[in-house]
């Protein structure tokens, strides 16, 4: 959980489930629920997917993949980050300018989508990474344009 009905959670149009197998159109909700829940198995037989993170440090200058992370192998289902909407992060990985690193080679991978949610009061942006399952590990990193951070 979440899932939706079909699609990504990125979709403008997303209806996500919920506990017990409610459906809302608020992905603040569903990812809320999905914070609160991971890794575990509701009532009704409702899957919670683990959640990994990571800290960002210092100014974040989106040089040789200094601020990456890493998919495991066998992820079932597509492949998210989700970023604090700050003063402090104002990149827009899905942008021309701005966007990520795959496999930290030094090539440029542009988020295939973002939808925005609130969690406990503040704003993030969640950020459709792959439209496919990965067959193996995948890493990537962050990549920008050092003006945009503030």
């Amino acid at each position: 959980m979440p899932y939706t009905t079909s699609g990504p959670l990125t979709d403008a149009n997303a209806s996500y489930y919920t506990a017990g197998w409610a459906t809302t159109s608020d992905l603040s909700v569903a990812m809320t629920d999905l914070i609160q829940n991971q890794g575990t198995t509701g009532a009704e037989d409702e899957v919670y997917m683990d959640i990994n993170s990571f800290e960002f440090t210092g100014p974040i200058t989106g040089t040789q993949c200094a601020h990456s992370w890493t998919y495991p192998e066998g992820t079932s289902t597509f492949m998210y980050v989700a970023v604090p909407d700050t003063s402090v992060f104002t990149q827009d990985l899905t942008s021309a300018q701005e966007g990520l690193q795959y496999n930290c080679n030094g090539s440029v991978y542009y988020a295939a989508d973002r939808k925005q949610f609130t969690y406990n009061g503040a704003s993030y942006w969640l950020y459709l990474v792959s439209l496919e399952e990965p067959s193996a590990s995948q890493t990537y990193g962050i990549v920008g344009d050092p003006a945009n951070i503030s």
